[in-house]
């Protein structure tokens, strides 16, 4: 098959759910091109950017002309190499029906990048926010391939709530929906989605790379990690007021935090307002072999994941899931498809959102209860390895594909 990826930003090491599925498909003899619509920084590159020459199969499409006679100029060379594309332009220019994206011409550059590659199998939006703009490209026959759209966290509780009609075309229009949890999929639904076009393809990691090993005892101190980006859906200000609360408690651990984001000097203010400097510490970004080096080296993994004011969520990270595979018990919150994968008291332990004092109980309760927590430790194991291996979900993807394909 031949398959155009839609992401974001590339290559980005934040996102090694989508590595993983882009490599998977090349693997499995696919034909496939990244656009993406924004160029992520050189330096921060997963190995198999590398090893599978990832940037030779990117196409970024945020090389549109800030000034509007340099798009006219940018077009014009454009239609000089590929004649055929007057039929793109001319489609693109119905002011009435796409506004902004005809007026300004930025409906017309996009579609200029696109047509010399233009015929897929398959389009995979890897985030629901960027299927409107590819359902137009689709439109004015700039591209073209059924169109399948992955919905991963902000793309389906900020977007929405800024804007609940946003999908109301793609939902009529798109060829098949892939929520990464139930709980995504069950929005989508009440949204107006067809349920018949839509399946949960959990992110998938690679379990058989991740060693399972347990610890006969805790460090001293104990050893609390968490891992994301320094923002508010993170949670990372409640672990913080947890462990003022184990420390007043007379229990010595020590807490890191791997990330970095807008949120870094109001955290770095909640550690000092809580008087937790010795205990808490903010290292920055790792890449992804030392995050979990780091995971391996930890007692426990905490995500303390929120619902924001502005309605922004997780669906689930996947650094619960490489915890689990590795055998560090996990403290997390019931927020929006953790639950999936963390049942309380059987492959983990869970609290509600934006409760410090639940968090710092729990931390208490494994550090003495470590015999209690082995089970459940074997059980995320198994659970990971049952429902979030990357490669049988890359072969349902291949499926879905194939049948998405053989439908009228």
């Amino acid at each position: 098959m031949r398959i155009a990826i839609v992401v974001n930003k590339f290559p980005t090491i934040t996102e090694t759910f989508i590595l993983h599925q882009i490599t998977g498909l090349i693997d499995r003899g696919h034909d496939v091109t990244i656009f993406a619509m924004h160029k992520q920084s050189p330096e921060k590159q997963h190995f198999d950017v590398l090893k599978y020459k990832l940037l030779e199969r990117t196409v970024y499409l945020d090389e549109c002309p800030k000034n509007f006679l340099d798009r006219v100029l940018f077009i014009l060379r454009r239609m000089w190499r590929k004649p055929g594309l007057i039929g793109v332009l001319i489609r693109a220019s119905n002011v009435f029906k796409y506004r902004g994206l005809s007026l300004y011409l930025y409906l017309h550059v996009l579609g200029s990048v696109l047509y010399q590659y233009r015929s897929f199998d398959i389009i995979h939006c890897q985030f629901g926010t960027y299927a409107p703009l590819l359902l137009k490209l689709k439109e004015i026959r700039a591209i073209s391939g059924k169109l399948i759209t992955s919905f991963r966290g902000v793309d389906i509780s900020k977007k929405l709530a800024q804007n609940g009609e946003m999908y109301k075309e793609v939902f009529s229009r798109g060829a098949f929906f892939l929520p990464v949890c139930s709980h995504f999929k069950d929005i989508l639904v009440k949204l107006g989605c067809d349920e018949t076009k839509t399946y949960v393809l959990y992110s998938g990691i690679q379990t058989q790379e991740l060693e399972f090993q347990t610890k006969s005892s805790f460090s001293d101190p104990v050893q609390l990690l968490s891992v994301g980006r320094l923002v508010k859906k993170k949670g990372f200000e409640y672990c913080i007021r947890a462990i003022s609360e184990i420390v007043k408690q007379g229990i010595t651990v020590r807490y890191r935090i791997v990330g970095d984001g807008v949120e870094y000097d109001s955290l770095r203010d909640i550690i000092t307002k809580c008087n937790v400097e010795k205990y808490v510490s903010i290292l920055g970004w790792k890449n992804h072999d030392d995050v979990l080096r780091m995971i391996r080296e930890n007692d426990i993994l905490i995500v303390p994941s929120i619902t924001t004011d502005e309605g922004d969520k997780e669906g689930i990270p996947n650094v619960l899931k490489e915890a689990m595979a590795l055998g560090v018990p996990v403290i997390t919150t019931t927020h929006s498809g953790i639950p999936e994968l963390v049942i309380d008291n059987e492959t983990g332990f869970l609290v509600p959102e934006r409760n410090h004092n639940d968090i710092a109980s729990r931390i208490q309760y494994i550090i003495e209860n470590p015999d209690a927590v082995q089970g459940v430790i074997k059980k995320a194991r198994m659970k990971v390895e049952s429902e979030f291996n990357i490669n049988t979900l890359n072969d349902a993807l291949v499926d879905i594909y194939s049948s998405v394909l053989n439908r009228n």
